[in-house]
């Protein structure tokens, strides 16, 4: 497994993808793992791409308590509508250009 690493204080690491499926040194799908989940984006045939995000299994634990990461909130932002009136179906909306979902870990039951 690569590891990457930014370098200095407050820095962002940056991976490029360019939607070009003839481009070996781009991969069919990056993911990116954290405490409590995981952001993986996925190119299509047509060179678009989807970004999914999911929260992590303890796969240690049994069901029903398995759970290790939690969606905490979420936000759509658009132009044109408050954060607090978006829903999911605005998604196809022109003016969208922006989507964030917090996550953490399920602290619930102490562990």
């Amino acid at each position: 497994m690569q590891m990457l690493r930014a370098k200095g204080n407050n820095t962002a690491q940056h991976i490029y993808l360019y939607g070009d499926k003839k481009n070996q040194s781009e991969p069919l799908e990056f993911v990116v793992h954290f405490p409590g989940g995981m952001i993986m984006v996925s190119r299509c045939s047509d060179g678009t791409y989807w970004a999914h995000t999911s929260i992590e299994a303890d796969k240690t634990r049994a069901e029903p308590h398995n759970i290790r990461g939690k969606f905490l909130e979420g936000r759509i932002d658009c132009t044109d509508v408050p954060p607090n009136e978006m829903d999911i179906g605005d998604l196809s909306r022109d003016d969208c250009h922006h989507v964030a979902l917090h996550i953490g870990l399920n602290t619930k039951d102490g562990n």
